[in-house]
């Protein structure tokens, strides 16, 4: 399973959104939505689709070993794609939205933050995130520039107490809502 209930291994993803989305992982809690089974969907046939060019690797898991907070951790990825434009490598990050108010022309903050983390453990330096619905298709260039610094931070907002939740902006889209132990008053599965 590419999500398994090792301690020591934080996935970009819950560096990138929430802290909370590694507690529920670490309680075992495993779940597919409909825009969760939508995005696979959508991965396997840009990757059918896409697979023709030369030059592209797909699904391409990363892994870095860092000390942090007094412990090892295995901080972990699979990036959507890596491709070769101009004689560089770049990183492409998919990401289906349900609705035409996410955006047009500027990208999620979560969603810069993860591939700009993918930069960080590959050494890649830019990237496009690439937003998908029935009615939009634009890829966003993304400089792919975070400091040892940007990435400690996010790394012990992860892992050390006391987590706190994300803007509550974040928190309306995350189908992992009703079951995170950050948010107060909501349905969450005993321990």
């Amino acid at each position: 399973d590419r999500h398994e209930n090792e301690e020591d291994v934080v996935y970009v993803t819950e560096m990138a959104r929430c802290p909370g989305i590694r507690l529920i992982r670490l309680r075992g809690i495993k779940f597919m939505n409909y825009s969760m089974a939508l995005g696979k969907l959508i991965h396997a046939g840009l990757e059918q689709y896409m697979s023709r060019l030369k030059d592209i690797n797909f699904e391409v898991p990363v892994e870095k070993k860092v000390n942090c907070c007094g412990q090892e951790w295995r901080v972990k990825g699979r990036v959507d794609a890596i491709a070769v434009e101009d004689n560089r490598e770049v990183i492409l990050e998919f990401k289906y939205v349900n609705s035409m108010k996410v955006l047009v022309k500027a990208p999620l903050p979560e969603h810069a933050t993860q591939i700009k983390i993918y930069g960080y453990l590959t050494g890649i330096t830019d990237g496009y995130l690439i937003y998908l619905n029935a009615n939009l298709f634009t890829a966003i260039p993304i400089k792919l520039n975070m400091t040892d610094e940007e990435f400690m931070k996010l790394l012990r907002r992860t892992v050390e107490p006391p987590f706190n939740p994300p803007p509550p902006s974040v928190c309306e889209t995350c189908v992992f809502r009703m079951y995170c132990p950050l948010r107060p008053g909501v349905f969450n599965v005993p321990e």
